[in-house]
């Protein structure tokens, strides 16, 4: 589902346990066979619990619809409670997959914190879309940095990329 207010912005969902009903069941189940063995390994109601919650919690994309938004401000994925965003002028590497378009404020994909770092934006029918407002609005925040930094004008001359670090 998109959802275009403006032709300067994108909101969309994505629903990977619709998408995927028995990977949703295997992950509940799992969720529930973890609080079970914390229940008779501890016998503890409450730490069968925590294992449970803490399983259905961080898998809560498999659970609940991830809504993303891509505007002139930057990109955000929310699930629930948890939002992740970045703004464009602290990306500094897109990688573009199958599934979707990674923006992350680090110039290497092999820094051990790179899973961990940016925001994963997932297509949904509207690739397309998502890569050229990616990148228009990449190409503007590169604009802006070589305006207010002497050292990046030389870097978008030489190579066309943003700012060095």
């Amino acid at each position: 589902m998109t959802a275009r207010e403006d032709p300067d912005s994108l909101a969309w969902k994505v629903d990977l346990g619709a998408e995927r009903p028995g990977k949703r069941w295997l992950v509940f189940t799992v969720a529930l066979a973890a609080g079970l063995v914390g229940i008779v390994l501890f016998h503890q109601v409450v730490l069968g619990l925590i294992g449970c919650l803490a399983i259905l919690l961080s898998t809560a994309e498999m659970f609940l619809p991830i809504h993303y938004r891509v505007d002139k401000s930057g990109a955000s994925a929310r699930v629930g409670l948890s939002k992740t965003a970045i703004d464009w002028a602290s990306v500094r590497r897109v990688d573009i997959g199958t599934h979707g378009v990674k923006l992350s404020p680090l110039a290497k994909a092999d820094h051990r914190l790179d899973p961990f770092r940016g925001v994963t934006l997932r297509f949904s029918g509207n690739r397309d879309e998502v890569i050229d407002l990616v990148e228009r609005y990449r190409a503007e925040a590169a604009q802006e940095d070589a305006t207010s930094d002497p050292r990046a004008v030389e870097a978008v001359a030489r190579d066309g990329t943003s700012a060095p670090e």
